[in-house]
């Protein structure tokens, strides 16, 4: 016993069930004339007609067809309308395909892509069926508008770069329903779209729609590479040459316009520009000797990976010569001074990896490698949260760091309301700060910081030590300093609000003992709020250290006299004895400085020859210690002479080992 069904079945003319068919190529490799069939899948409307005979062009992944409306049984469909399980009878006019629509039908999607095939006008074919061709880099060889003259249309001539002039294709405004008619014909070179048909042997193309005469955007991508780090490379003997997508893997030295040039005189990093499309880029950097052009032997490295950029935008790419993509970093340290509590401790995200969990309010991580030279988007979430499925409290996108770079990171700022406004009207939601080229390290017995205003209700500050001198003059919120080296050593620090290091009038007093810091680099952070009560009742306004190597020290704020740190002054210059002394093989000097001087400290050899200068430049006044390393020096008697304007104070030490 065998069991048919009415879909084995093709019924000419009619008949119960349609034939049914997967595919436009399907169809058109099978169909019968006069058979009802279905197309299952979804087909996408590319070209209504509907002033001539209604007619509607269907394409899929595998080919194109024409459905003639002459009943006009179909309405409201439009360009980019997908259709799924279109019922019609099947037909052929002059050898070629016709789908008879029997029943109107609704779209399954709209605004699809419109399925085309690529071409040169070179290779230009016509298959028998209605595609979309897609050329690239036409040319229009007529002026004015786009015209429809008689009943079969107006022809005009256009090149790409596989023709010539002498040897056109016919463009042709042949579909009465074709928008670009009345249109401007293009001057500019453009990627043209429409529909292949043929005469006399000869392949054409139909215009469709204007909107597929696509402009051709570019956009100003800069390539920029530090040559610095490139062996064997001369600038006086070699040039500098990019290749790859953007010009052509041509053999280094052979194009003129892939040649880099220094971004000044003297420079270290080479550039050109390109115009280029939106799209992916491979390409790398070489050089040769000027005037040659047969090698590709001195590029960066040999074989892959190649340099990728994605344009969708003018475009900056900075690169070093020989560094790949995957090794170029730079130094950060991330210090969390927001004192909101909401913020008491938070989750980094970066580029959707988790880079550090858990950093607490008043904690910093150590100096660590980031990327470089690339866009990095930065997320920020209270610890503990499912990045996957919660919107962040902040984020960041586009930060970028330079190769070699050194940075710090502050996270300050509030998140939410309930937060005194700062009284200089400076902006204090939540956000990334980054300050640039903090010092990771010091000379030893020093340290090396930088002072950052980061108390959103405070006003604009001076910050002074107890000798007198000012470290921060005037600095509103999110202010900060120049890196400043001092000595390793305790320090009464003095903070009041803008103008008053010249009165004396402190508002706090910080001690701050950063002995044990010598060799490395520190940020110093103005940290909490000065009026919690008003501020969520978020953290006491304090002092924040924080070290290179990511350890952190808290300065309460002590209740200071204005004449304190005026007592301090020294009164008269003074070098005193080092200690200890005798001493193997380093000692500690003090000195005294009562105004503003040029110092020198110099130490000397029973002999009289200098063996080195610990002091020469201009101190403020204060008291200073500096440590004398005498580890290269033999035992014996040494002489140090400290100078400043007419003062002159010489002492003996003694080197025993």
């Amino acid at each position: 016993l065998h069991t048919w069904y009415l879909d084995d079945f093709a019924f000419e003319g009619v008949g119960i069930a349609p034939r049914r068919y997967e595919s436009i190529s399907e169809l058109l490799e099978n169909a019968k004339l006069g058979e009802k069939a279905m197309l299952v899948n979804e087909v996408i409307v590319t070209f209504v007609a509907p002033n001539f005979r209604n007619q509607h062009y269907l394409s899929d992944e595998t080919g194109a067809v024409l459905v003639d409306d002459t009943g006009n049984v179909l309405s409201g469909l439009e360009r980019g309308d997908g259709i799924t399980g279109f019922l019609f009878n099947y037909s052929e006019f002059q050898g070629r395909a016709q789908l008879l629509p029997l029943e109107d039908i609704d779209p399954s999607s709209e605004g699809n892509d419109l399925p085309y095939w690529e071409s040169t006008l070179a290779d230009l074919e016509y298959v028998g069926e209605p595609r979309l061709i897609r050329v690239e880099y036409v040319d229009f060889l007529d002026e004015g508008t786009f015209e429809r003259v008689g009943g079969s249309g107006t022809n005009y001539d256009i090149v790409d770069p596989t023709v010539t002039a002498d040897n056109p294709v016919i463009f042709r405004t042949h579909l009465s329903d074709s928008d670009v008619i009345g249109q401007p014909i293009p001057q500019d070179t453009r990627h043209v779209t429409g529909i292949i048909a043929e005469f006399q042997g000869n392949p054409q193309l139909y215009a469709a729609h204007y909107d597929l005469l696509e402009e051709i955007i570019r956009y100003e991508v800069v390539f920029n590479v530090d040559m610095s780090l490139a062996a064997d490379f001369n600038p006086e003997t070699h040039d500098v040459f990019i290749s790859g997508e953007m010009v052509g893997w041509d053999i280094p030295g052979s194009n003129p316009e892939a040649r880099m040039k220094p971004v000044e005189e003297g420079s270290d990093t080479y550039t050109v520009t390109f115009d280029l499309e939106e799209g992916d880029y491979a390409y790398k950097y070489f050089f040769v000797e000027k005037g040659t052009d047969d090698t590709w032997d001195n590029d960066e490295w040999i074989g892959d990976p190649n340099r990728m950029v994605s344009v969708t935008d003018d475009t900056v790419v900075n690169d070093i010569f020989g560094v790949q993509p995957g090794e170029v970093v730079a130094q950060a340290q991330i210090i969390h001074n927001a004192a909101d509590p909401a913020a008491a401790s938070v989750d980094i995200y970066v580029n959707g990896e988790l880079f550090v969990p858990e950093l607490a309010f008043r904690e910093a991580t150590p100096f660590v490698d980031v990327p470089a030279n690339t866009a990095l988007d930065i997320t920020i979430y209270p610890a503990g949260t499912d990045a996957g499925e919660n919107d962040p409290a902040f984020s960041m996108e586009g930060v970028e760091f330079a190769f070699g770079g050194t940075y710090t990171v502050i996270a300050n700022g509030v998140l939410g309301e309930g937060f005194a406004a700062n009284p200089d009207g400076v902006e204090t939601d939540f956000n990334l700060f980054i300050v640039e080229e903090p010092a990771t390290e010091a000379p030893s017995g020093q340290v090396s910081l930088f002072i950052w205003h980061g108390v959103t209700d405070a006003p604009a500050v001076d910050v002074w030590v107890a000798d007198g001198s000012t470290l921060v003059e005037g600095a509103a919120y999110t202010g900060f300093t120049d890196v400043i080296t001092v000595d390793a050593a305790e320090y009464t620090l003095y903070l009041g609000v803008e103008g008053s290091a010249a009165t004396g009038e402190a508002l706090f007093k910080f001690v701050a003992d950063i002995s044990g810091a010598g060799g490395l680099g520190a940020a110093v952070l103005a940290s909490g709020f000065l009026s919690p009560e008003d501020n969520e009742n978020g953290a006491e306004m304090g002092l924040l250290v924080a070290l290179a190597n990511g350890t952190t020290l808290f300065l309460d704020a002590l209740e200071p006299t204005s004449s304190e740190h005026l007592t301090d002054i020294p009164t008269e210059f003074s070098l005193e004895q080092n200690y200890p002394n005798p001493f193997n093989p380093t000692t500690t000097i003090r000195y005294q400085v009562p105004e503003s001087a040029n110092v020198t400290l110099d130490v000397f050899d029973v002999t009289g020859r200098r063996v080195t200068t610990l002091v020469n430049e201009t101190r403020e006044a204060g008291v200073y210690t500096i440590e004398f390393d005498a580890a290269r020096l033999a035992s014996g008697v040494y002489i140090y002479r400290m100078q400043a304007g007419d003062f002159v104070q010489t002492r003996k030490l003694m080197l025993v080992k």
